[in-house]
């Protein structure tokens, strides 16, 4: 090789890394050098395959990713897809199953199949050849990037072997693994399997933002009063002035007449999300889209540093994680929802009370409930009227003690449901109700999340 053919691999492998989902290359220009320098050298003493060894002596270790094993071979894919694949011999020639960038979609298709199998009379082995052969003619789409669509031999026809490779890929790459349980997400492979949110999260909050700045550009010093924010911080002045402006009394001033002072706020913030996974959230991908939207709100609150709890619920509801800033964590619990029972909104009330009492005191406490319908996990002893009063009891005992209280509800075009028992819930707790569409649910979410914000 000459120099000029070291100078363009080393550009191009570096280039391709800047551009790869799944890692971070540290100060590519000096990356660029040192691979330059080394693929030199190297090509000086003969070394069979330059691009590739210089390239696995001085990238790996510039890479921010999850693990060692995992730069390595982010480093062999680069240069595999930069260089032409005949030359070079080596096992990492043969091209994956999976292209990289269709990755978190099939790790959503895998979590989806995970649902619709757990919601059946019967379990199946999706890595088995029984399941392969039942899922080919019902699951397998030609126009669809995903695992089944990609698992075809070059005749177009389903191939059992590719799609066990393609498994077995994931498994090595640590995002699945394969038990006697099945194919399961491991806690890296939930994280992936989310990231495509994060670039729509942050887009999102930006345009939530400036609508604010744009609302609230009242003066240097204040702004629109929000829920949450304390009475004793009502800028006086300029509310009087919003008020002349309108023409308005003050007898008929309301929440969004009030300015609040604009200074930064030192007190906590805690947020509880407490999501339904009964039967009836299999139905229509409901479960699916609030595991999503579940994820866009940890992404929200990482970037304020807020402190989150996951509850899940159905006859019963269980602390998933207490609140806790390790964002990570809060991604691996969402993948183990699995719609099963009823739906006990007493239960997820209690055990959300329960996990913020235990934390110190002060700040803000809110709980956010993502549910499809009315409570229906009852027992002999209860009538529906007795549920419903023991919620509205619980949610009474929340609000004195500073926990509000806002319910999502999902509309389900299958199924005509009365809302009055969610809309009491937030009207008691103090926080918001919505009735949306499941592709709706991220929207409203983060829209309440930051109405909170202080």
């Amino acid at each position: 090789m000459t120099e000029q053919q070291c100078r363009v691999a080393a550009a191009g492998v570096v280039g391709r890394l800047r551009k790869y989902p799944f890692a971070k290359i540290r100060i590519g220009s000096r990356a660029a050098l040192a691979m330059y320098e080394t693929m030199v050298s190297l090509d000086l003493v003969g070394a069979e395959n330059p691009v590739l060894t210089s390239a696995m002596i001085t990238l790996p270790h510039r890479l921010v990713s999850d693990s060692v094993i995992d730069r390595e071979r982010i480093v062999q894919e680069v240069v595999a897809g930069y260089l032409d694949p005949q030359g070079y011999s080596s096992a990492e020639a043969e091209p994956s199953v999976i292209p990289t960038e269709r990755i978190p979609e099939v790790l959503k298709e895998l979590d989806a199949l995970r649902d619709m199998i757990h919601s059946m009379p019967y379990e199946m082995d999706l890595s088995s050849e029984s399941c392969f052969r039942i899922s080919r003619d019902t699951l397998f789409r030609a126009e669809a990037p995903r695992l089944f669509a990609l698992s075809r031999d070059a005749r177009g026809r389903p191939d059992y072997q590719r799609y066990r490779r393609a498994l077995e890929e994931l498994k090595g790459r640590g995002l699945v693994r394969m038990d006697p349980e099945g194919v399961t997400l491991t806690p890296y492979g939930s994280r992936v399997r989310f990231k495509s949110l994060l670039k729509d999260i942050e887009k999102q909050l930006s345009r939530t933002q400036s609508r604010r700045r744009m609302s609230d550009s009242v003066s240097a010093d204040s702004r629109t009063y929000r829920r949450g924010d304390r009475y004793r911080d009502v800028h006086t002045r300029r509310t009087m002035r919003h008020l002349v402006k309108r023409g308005r009394p003050v007898s008929e001033a309301r929440a969004g007449d009030l300015r609040v002072k604009d200074v930064p706020h030192s007190k906590k913030f805690r947020l509880v999300l407490a999501v339904d996974h009964s039967w009836s959230m299999a139905r229509s991908k409901k479960l699916q889209y609030a595991k999503e939207a579940a994820a866009g709100l940890i992404y929200a609150a990482a970037g304020k540093r807020d402190q989150v709890a996951f509850i899940g619920f159905s006859d019963e509801a269980v602390i998933l994680s207490p609140l806790s800033r390790n964002y990570g964590y809060l991604l691996s619990r969402i993948v183990l929802l699995r719609p099963k029972n009823e739906t006990n909104i007493a239960d997820a009330l209690r055990k959300a009370a329960a996990v913020t009492r235990r934390s110190a005191g002060g700040g803000v406490t809110h709980v956010i409930v993502i549910t499809d319908g009315v409570p229906t996990s009852l027992d002999a002893t209860r009538t529906r009227r007795d549920l419903g009063d023991a919620i509205i009891a619980q949610t009474e005992r929340m609000r004195k003690a500073g926990i509000t209280v806002s319910v999502i509800c999902i509309r389900d075009d299958l199924e005509e449901a009365s809302f009055e028992q969610a809309m009491g819930i937030a009207e008691v707790g103090r926080g918001s109700f919505s009735l949306v569409n499941a592709e709706d649910l991220m929207n409203q979410m983060l829209k309440d999340y930051t109405s909170l914000e202080r």
